[in-house]
């Protein structure tokens, strides 16, 4: 995987995941998946509603030390429909929308904001949560979110998937921030209903919220997934002999699951394309067309099978 070092890598890479979107609205680019792709979602829940600081295009994220008590966690959902293969790697792109503050709490290191990432687990009733306008979603709606706990979740229904820090004078305004871990990459892979929800807390208290440009934004890039995947993707990559995407493994492709081509002699009915003929062999990797069924129906028009002409074909 390239790791995107600068801001304008990042957002050429999210410019192509857009432009694919146009063309395919149902899902995100193969490799990248934005939060404005298909079910994706994206935003923060408030424990107060209809604060005036609230904002649609920014992911708030806050563990207040004032006396206000304003508490925001973000929320963001990926629609992983039109992504095929099994994830080997992956990173979290996310644009900062709002700088680390240069002071700190007494007994916290000053121009540190220090974030936690949770996954919500696989399956849980609350993956298809409703973003609602402005800030995302409601504080008592949120799934896994612990409503004791200012920056806290439900141990029971999420994963810490790692943690990383911005520093005040290192990471600036628009700058880009690549998230990963071995548990974060095993999250992804491990899914097995197309969407993942990643929930985002801050562990240090803070005045001022930290904040990540969502899909609404006017300019910036929306949150990012940057997958890599292996078998499955439709290209034969290292160690595997075959890769016909979704059909490894079914009827009609002679590559399995594995990506591994299937034992010669084995029988994959259509593997040749034609529909006249049956019982088609695979021979390292190769379909060899069966036999004709000759004189039998191809066609709801009255077409008819046949190989008088030397070769199998449905003719009417």
């Amino acid at each position: 995987m390239v790791r995107r070092n600068n801001f304008i890598a990042f957002r050429l890479a999210v410019a192509v995941a857009v432009a694919v979107l146009l063309s395919h609205p149902a899902v995100g680019s193969a490799g990248l998946v934005t939060t404005a792709d298909g079910n994706g979602a994206d935003g923060y829940a408030p424990i107060f509603v209809g604060s005036p600081f609230d904002a649609a295009d920014t992911v708030k994220v806050k563990f207040d030390r004032g006396n206000g008590g304003v508490q925001n966690k973000g929320y963001l959902r990926f629609d992983l429909s039109g992504v095929t293969g099994t994830v080997t790697a992956a990173e979290l792109l996310l644009e900062i929308l709002v700088v680390p503050e240069a002071d700190a709490a007494p007994g916290e290191a000053i121009g540190v904001d220090s974030y936690e990432v949770y996954g919500l687990n696989d399956g849980h009733a609350g993956e298809a949560w409703i973003e609602t306008p402005v800030t995302g979603i409601a504080w008592v709606l949120a799934p896994g979110n612990d409503l004791t706990s200012n920056n806290g979740v439900l141990a029971a229904e999420t994963t810490l998937l790692g943690t990383f820090d911005l520093v005040s004078g290192v990471h600036l305004l628009g700058d880009p921030f690549a998230f990963s871990s071995p548990a974060f990459v095993s999250f992804l892979a491990a899914d097995t209903d197309d969407l993942v929800t990643f929930i985002l807390v801050r562990t240090d208290k803070s005045f001022a919220p930290g904040g990540f440009v969502t899909k609404e934004h006017a300019t910036g890039a929306p949150p990012t997934l940057d997958i890599t995947t292996t078998c499955g993707n439709g290209v034969p990559d290292a160690l595997e002999q075959c890769d016909d995407g979704n059909a490894n493994g079914k009827s009609g492709s002679c590559c399995t699951v594995d990506c591994q081509f299937e034992p010669n002699g084995a029988v994959s009915s259509g593997c040749d394309g034609e529909v006249c003929t049956t019982g088609d062999i695979c021979t390292d990797g190769v379909c060899s067309s069966g036999a004709c069924r000759n004189d039998q129906a191809c066609s709801f028009c009255g077409g008819t099978c046949s190989d008088a002409g030397g070769s199998c074909e449905c003719e009417f």
